[in-house]
């Protein structure tokens, strides 16, 4: 979630009210995203995620460069398949898992909840309110049987990423030889690869994307694009919000970076500022709408379910929605943790009592 969003959303959380969101935005897709992602990995070697070396550039005629065409993973690591984690949130620095355990980590305050293969990967610290190039985050792998491992790995700033369908983390590392993208094994727990980024200045550094191969750092104006197996760079690409199972995000559309298709595009009236949160899995999205800015206005939040094009309006409780594994959306608010299927937009909520006063966070969600 960028800054801008965050705020205007806090701000206006008290006042809102919250009619029916327009489900006209959405273009549907004639293909599920997982069946793509299954046919690509077809007859490759791994049994968890096929390797595919080097990077396929798609330039269109008369545009600029797009991304990277998106390389199936493959990973050396003992993990095997993709962990099922349910609605995991934290409170402070305690992480609550989705059958109703409970980790705590040996620090003050949990920032992130980031899924991978593996389970989920909380990054936390002492206080990590503002994420500049000054803030250290630690970092701990928790399993969905309840187990938790803490990493040799800290970074600085809001450059990192994960992808969930696979064992890494990947940030952006400042050294005596300038910037680097650097790989993370989190159930090996040792670094795989850093590849250096020649030219590139630490201040126009910002949000980090890992998808299979590819690592895209977002800078300004454009972004990078780097494949930490091969140590190939590619600039001068449109910059996204983030990069999910091929698909690129931005504040007005989901874009396929394949084939340049526009997946969703964003409620297009005008006196209002969009925000577009994709699942960890690439399969559903949230809009989220604010008609003003620093008043008392209307928030909207839409589910889109990416695979069909259906979308269901959500209740006003999604001002900060998390992810499952399964796609579906939830949130925590006033006592009680609700859940959404995509498919259906069928909700259920049970009681979930949280201290007012703890920072809470849920997975997926940054």
């Amino acid at each position: 979630m960028t800054d801008r969003l965050a705020l205007l959303l806090h701000d206006e959380a008290d006042g809102l009210v919250v009619p029916p969101a327009p489900a006209d935005a959405v273009l549907a897709r004639g293909r599920g995203l997982r069946r793509r992602r299954q046919a690509a990995a077809t007859g490759a070697v791994a049994a968890v995620v096929a390797v595919v070396a080097g990077i396929a550039l798609v330039v269109p005629a008369g545009s600029r460069p797009s991304a990277p065409a998106p390389a199936a993973p493959t990973s050396t690591s003992p993990d095997v398949g993709t962990a099922a984690y349910g609605t995991v949130y934290s409170e402070d620095a305690t992480v609550h898992l989705g059958d109703g355990r409970t980790v705590t980590v040996d620090d003050q305050v949990v920032e992130a909840l980031l899924p991978v293969s593996a389970g989920v990967v909380a990054r936390h610290g002492d206080d990590l309110g503002i994420t500049d190039n000054t803030t250290a985050g630690r970092y701990t792998l928790i399993t969905p049987d309840g187990r938790a491992r803490p990493l040799d790995l800290v970074t600085r700033g809001p450059g990192y990423a994960a992808d969930a369908d696979q064992p890494y983390l990947a940030y952006t590392r400042v050294g005596p030889g300038g910037l680097s993208v650097v790989v993370h094994d989190v159930v090996r727990d040792r670094e795989v690869a850093s590849i250096p980024l020649p030219g590139a200045q630490e201040h126009s550094l910002g949000h980090v994307s890992l998808d299979g191969d590819l690592v895209y750092v977002r800078t300004n104006p454009s972004e990078l694009v780097v494949d930490w197996r091969t140590g190939q760079v590619t600039s001068g690409v449109r910059s996204y919000d983030d990069v999910v199972d091929g698909l690129g995000v931005t504040d007005d559309r989901v874009v396929d970076l394949a084939s340049g298709d526009t997946v969703l595009e964003r409620d297009p009236r005008q006196d209002r500022t969009t925000q577009l949160f994709l699942s960890p899995d690439g399969r559903s999205a949230v809009e989220s709408s604010i008609r003003t800015l620093r008043s008392r206005g209307t928030l909207e939040m839409t589910l889109h379910d990416l695979t069909t094009g259906a979308s269901y309006p959500l209740l006003d409780r999604f001002l900060f929605p998390g992810w499952t594994s399964d796609g579906s959306v939830f949130a925590l608010r006033g006592g009680e943790l609700t859940v959404c299927e995509p498919t259906t937009g069928a909700c259920t909520s049970t009681p979930a009592p949280v201290d007012p006063d703890a920072r809470v966070t849920v997975v997926g969600g940054r």
